[in-house]
């Protein structure tokens, strides 16, 4: 029998690792994670004391310390990545960006329902073509051919729930737009790693119009909306609407990304009908806050809430002024997870660019103060498309406006007129590149914003950076 008297230190338990051929998987996954490997090594060194422990006391055989030692790699990774803060990125100098290069791909984005998707690392992009495929692209290597999966016909996918999960392996969305056409919608997944396409919360119902009885003989499904991903990538949160003692509950819910059986967390709305839909959320980068809305069909006004998700703790931020702001048509957290963008909907207001008392875009502090957004620069000019720097501290956003030399993409820091960076002619207006239109702007953590063209492509990546 082994016996072991006592592994005093780290270096001991990163000897094993070496011993065993861990050492070099540690360093490379602590390095991509962003957690500490001091960390790990605390909770390896505990866990292992334990392990020799156990079975030096119980006088069982030796086990094999290999399989073992590397569960408890696995666990402790995990575990510290749960428990530490998300890495903060270097602070840029919006001042001394530049456009450093620019790649076009022959590709439409917004049009017939085409749409893409920026990673966080800015390295790949997700593209919905008009075949009913999902096509993953390389940004910038140019060698790289895109990796394709199809999706099931029909698919109804809304162009305004794909979210990339934070370590950029899966691509999470649903499958109908149940807000606009009143029917059921799962949650899908796409692990970009295997090419696999999952339904996680399929009811096997009936695509049933939730406003209306159930035809004879059917079961009602329930209908899912709005994926995010917790924040190690091994959860989506979603909202699900059901039917329960005659009201239309909406209830947070998170799925794994191995499929198992959906859970409840809280009840958002006791129903919808009457405390109004929410129909657009975000998770913070922790995973401990969630920001929603609540879409009033009647009277009312819409409002923007926090949760505490440890606490279950439910506050309002503000209500909005439905002649001003219309209703919430993105939420997006700042990286640093301390104010959030809101995008107002502009649908409602087609002369957006002859009235300056609207307000499209602003961002709102955790503590409910509400701030100006991205700045348009100049009259009759309007953001239609936004979103937060890696650090936090700017945006990017797209102009549109009567004079022709004011359209293009703009950096800034909110509140703040922005600068011009990539001008965009008359006929070659930006847009973001989803089939919505007026959705967040990504901007990826290696300096890359992507962009539509108005007439429909190209579809182009611009990399931000010193020029150094």
């Amino acid at each position: 029998m082994l016996r072991v008297k006592r592994l005093a230190t780290s270096v001991t338990i990163i000897g094993v690792l070496g011993a065993l051929g861990l050492t070099l998987p540690m360093q490379r996954l602590t390095a991509q994670t962003g957690v500490d490997a001091t960390a790990v090594q605390q909770t390896l060194d505990a866990s292992v004391h334990a392990l020799f422990t156990q079975t030096a006391q119980a006088g069982a055989a030796t086990p094999n310390y290999t399989q073992t030692v590397e569960a408890l790699f696995g666990a402790a990774l995990t575990t510290t990545a749960q428990a530490a803060p998300p890495r903060q990125p270097a602070p840029l100098d919006l001042d001394a960006l530049t456009v450093v290069e620019t790649r076009a791909f022959d590709l439409y984005s917004g049009p017939a329902r085409t749409s893409s998707y920026l990673a966080p690392s800015g390295e790949r992009f997700a593209h919905f073509n008009d075949r009913q495929q999902i096509c993953i692209y390389s940004v910038m290597d140019r060698s790289a051919s895109p990796t394709c999966t199809a999706l099931p016909r029909p698919f109804n996918y809304d162009p305004n729930s794909p979210r990339w999960s934070p370590d950029g392996r899966y691509l999470a969305f649903i499958d109908d737009q149940p807000l606009q056409y009143v029917r059921d919608s799962d949650i899908w997944l796409l692990d970009t790693q295997t090419g696999s396409l999952t339904n996680l919360t399929d009811d096997g119902a009936y695509l049933w119009d939730w406003l209306e009885p159930v035809p004879e003989g059917e079961r009602a499904g329930v209908v899912d909306v709005a994926p995010r991903f917790s924040a190690d990538s091994q959860n989506v949160w979603f909202v699900r609407y059901e039917t329960q003692g005659g009201r239309l509950l909406g209830t947070l819910y998170s799925v794994s990304v191995d499929g198992d059986a959906p859970v409840a967390r809280h009840v958002l709305v006791d129903d919808a009908r009457e405390d109004g839909f929410v129909s657009v959320m975000d998770l913070a980068p922790d995973g401990q806050t969630l920001v929603f809305n609540q879409l009033r069909l009647g009277v009312g006004r819409d409002s923007v809430n926090l949760l505490n998700l440890a606490t279950g703790e439910t506050r309002r931020l503000y209500e909005l002024d439905r002649d001003r702001e219309g209703a919430v048509a993105a939420l997006d957290f700042a990286p640093t997870g301390d104010a959030i963008l809101v995008q107002n909907s502009t649908v409602l207001y087609p002369d957006i660019l002859t009235r300056d008392d609207l307000t499209l875009w602003r961002v709102v502090t955790l503590d409910g103060r509400r701030q100006p957004g991205p700045v348009p620069p100049a009259p009759n000019s309007a953001v239609i498309g936004a979103g937060w720097s890696p650090d936090g501290a700017g945006l990017a956003y797209l102009v549109v406006a009567d004079m022709p030399e004011h359209n293009g993409l703009y950096i800034g820091a909110p509140g703040q007129a922005g600068r011009l960076l990539l001008a965009a002619t008359e006929d070659q207006r930006f847009l973001t590149p989803t089939s919505t239109f007026y959705d967040r702007l990504d901007w990826g953590a290696n300096g890359v914003v992507l962009v539509a063209v108005r007439s429909g492509a190209p579809t182009i990546a611009v990399r931000l950076g010193t020029g150094q």
